[in-house]
């Protein structure tokens, strides 16, 4: 038997005497356990580790420790760069970790990292409460809110991570830490404001989060869409609305510009309104001014019950989806893709709606077998109620942030290329024109500068609190335990 073959089996038994299970290349279920949501991004991990509790994280980190064995850490294994996986690596996976919600108060909730967030809303609108989670169903608690955090309710109450009391996390050296930004130790405190934005797999293994929890009478949804001429009235009437942050607070909006398959531009708006429906209408009326939309979709939630709420808005743009591309990229599974993104400097969100627009006219032929697509995330509001430095996360004045997507079905796609291209142009084009800069950290690229230039990679996203984050790296992992190809450096 090979030296290899005996390591990993010490982890099997490990894990068997504790209670949870690690799969191993020659196990049945290998090739479906260690499928990620990128699918154009596979790699080969040595051992997935499926942890149940806190208990389990400690021995998995300290026989990494022990046989100097590289780690990541997933929680739903939707990281767009796959980098929650690697070759020869032991994942340790936190999907498992979604059992135990525990509310010490009536506004507060223990939420595990594994926990989907589609479960989580069922879980609080019987309790007529939210949180600011994201608009995926199939994402989970951990990668969301360490990464930030944004969702359909952003505006009225802040990112994930602000929304986040005390979090219980694993060390490098396998110890277990609960911390809170009023901890008395400052370095405990600076690992808090780290993990608010900072990322995950960075400084250690996120086990536990209290939540704030915030009750809801009412919240409204809706999806419409313009169509062509009416689609650019619409398009720049909500990038001015946005960009003077005249949206009430109770609004949140995530919209979409995209190509028809005959090559015609149409832009959706997906809204959440803190309100009930005569309100809700009235905001929209106000957005859309005459323009009628070509279609639309609501829900009202007035007493939050069961699932009527719509957290999910993947699909508000794939509704005339041609049959050769993802009909919906949250529940269909993994799928190949690649997204970027860039927040639009203050003042500028008209001007970058435009240059969107202006992009898909002149590149107007649709590929057959992907969706590609820009997304505006209206920001604003609550959020910036927290300074730049407040948390991790550093675009506190920001009022748009877009995303750039393209998913397709089939890893070998002859166009994967094209697709990656036109991200590539689409983001380029505006960042020329001087119209965008810095990126969110949860709709990360790693394409963004030239390859091993992390530090340049890392300011992208975190700007000015760079160095601070370093030096929580530093202090909390120096010897870089938590390590992947996009995760905070070690050294200045």
């Amino acid at each position: 038997m090979s030296t290899t073959r005996v390591s990993y089996l010490s982890l099997v038994r490990l894990a068997k005497k504790n209670g949870f299970a690690v799969t191993c290349p020659w196990d049945d279920s290998y090739q479906r356990d260690m499928t990620i949501w990128n699918r154009r991004l596979q790699t080969g991990p040595a051992m997935i580790a499926f942890c149940k509790k806190t208990e389990d994280v400690q021995v998995c980190v300290r026989w990494c420790r022990d046989h100097d064995f590289p780690l990541r850490v997933r929680s739903g294994r939707h990281h767009h760069e796959g980098m929650s996986c690697d070759y020869g690596v032991l994942i340790i996976d936190l999907s498992f970790m979604n059992k135990v919600v525990t509310y010490p108060t009536p506004n507060q909730a223990w939420i595990p990292p594994g926990k989907q967030l589609q479960w989580v809303y069922e879980l609080l609108d019987a309790r007529r409460q939210i949180i600011p989670g994201g608009g995926c169903e199939t994402v989970c608690v951990g990668g969301l809110t360490l990464g930030g955090g944004w969702g359909m309710s952003a505006r009225a109450l802040g990112l994930t991570c602000d929304n986040i009391l005390k979090a219980e996390i694993v060390k490098a050296d396998g110890s277990v830490l609960t911390v809170a930004p009023n901890d008395p130790d400052p370095r405990n405190s600076s690992l808090f404001w780290a993990l608010q934005g900072g990322g995950a797999g960075n400084f250690g293994i996120v086990t536990n989060f209290l939540f704030k929890l915030t009750d809801v009478a009412s919240k409204t949804t809706s999806s419409q869409k313009w169509t062509g001429y009416e689609a650019m009235h619409v398009l720049h009437e909500t990038a001015y609305n946005i960009g003077q942050d005249l949206l009430p607070r109770s609004t949140t909006l995530a919209c979409r510009l995209f190509l028809e398959d005959a090559g015609e531009i149409s832009f959706s708006v997906t809204s959440q309104v803190l309100e009930d429906r005569m309100k809700a209408d009235e905001i929209l009326r106000d957005l859309a001014g005459q323009h009628a939309p070509a279609s639309s979709a609501a829900a009202e939630d007035a007493v939050a019950v069961g699932n009527t709420d719509l957290h999910h808005f993947a699909d508000s743009k794939m509704l005339t989806a041609s049959s050769t591309r993802p009909a919906d990229t949250c529940l269909t599974g993994p799928l190949p893709h690649k997204v970027s993104s860039a927040f639009v400097k203050v003042g500028k969100e008209l001007d970058a709606a435009h240059a969107c627009y202006e992009f898909l006219r002149q590149n107007n032929k649709p590929f057959p077998n992907a969706n590609v697509y820009i997304s505006f995330h209206s920001f604003g509001g609550a959020i910036g109620d927290v300074a730049p430095d407040g948390t991790a996360f550093p675009y506190r004045d920001r009022k748009l942030l877009l995303q750039f997507q393209a998913w397709w079905s089939d890893p070998e796609d002859e166009s994967t290329d094209q697709y990656i291209d036109w991200i590539r142009g689409l983001r380029t084009t505006l960042a020329s024109q001087g119209l965008t800069d810095g990126g969110f950290f949860n709709f990360q690229d790693a394409s963004i500068v030239p390859e091993n230039d992390r530090h340049a990679l890392m300011k992208y996203y975190y700007g000015s609190n760079l160095d601070k984050l370093i030096g929580v790296k530093i202090q909390h992992d120096p010897t870089n335990v938590f390590q992947s190809g996009m995760s905070i450096p070690n050294k200045r």
